[in-house]
């Protein structure tokens, strides 16, 4: 999702909305994940998986709140 809609554009153009969009669809996609694993029966790889399932999301929102404060202060700086 982050190369998808990062790499072809410059992403510093996205809007707050944009950005937020991502994140949301990232943590859509982790709980539906996540939901599905905890249909299947508990083993030791369990915890594993919601790990890297929960990883990627929050990455997602570790950039966009950067970039959300950054833009924030670069405006205010003006």
């Amino acid at each position: 999702m982050l190369t998808f809609f990062y790499a072809p554009k410059e992403w510093k153009t996205y809007s707050k909305r944009n950005l937020w969009m991502i994140c949301l669809i990232d943590m859509v996609i982790a709980a539906l994940y996540n939901y599905d694993i905890c249909l299947e029966p508990i083993n030791e790889y369990t915890g594993y998986l919601l790990t890297e399932i929960w990883i990627r999301p929050t990455i997602t929102y570790g950039l966009v709140a950067c970039f959300v404060s950054e833009t924030e202060a670069g405006s205010q700086k003006k």
